[in-house]
């Protein structure tokens, strides 16, 4: 059923992420050319004749589907998470607090991977 899904033998969210930061540098380059997302362009590389439609787990049942026993998501970058201010030092040597960005990895699955809820 996943054949074309580099995630679906990853062991871990450890592994999910290496695999997609690998996938996102040439995503990147494309998404600037093409003026979209790198989301985008890893979605349209994760499309095939089956793969058409990708949304989360809980847009799908919204939708009216369940997702199939077995299937493995398809990964993409999350919105940005706020992390924790980083106590650290500027160049002059005084005390700052940092707030960073952290991108998590959003789960997806196509239309194949998923029937319609026979609720």
């Amino acid at each position: 059923m996943n054949k074309n899904n580099p995630f679906a033998k990853a062991k871990g969210i450890k592994e999910k992420r290496k695999i997609l930061k690998a996938l996102s540098k040439g995503a990147k380059i494309s998404a600037k050319m093409m003026g979209v997302t790198t989301n985008d362009v890893l979605i349209e590389n994760y499309s095939d004749k089956n793969h058409q439609e990708f949304h989360s787990f809980m847009d799908w049942k919204e939708k009216g589907f369940v997702v199939k026993k077995g299937a493995k998501a398809f990964c993409v970058w999350s919105s940005p998470i706020e992390r924790k201010a980083k106590k650290g030092k500027d160049e002059k040597g005084k005390k700052t607090k940092k707030e960073t960005k952290y991108f998590g990895i959003a789960h997806l699955f196509s239309n194949y991977q998923v029937k319609k809820d026979k609720k």
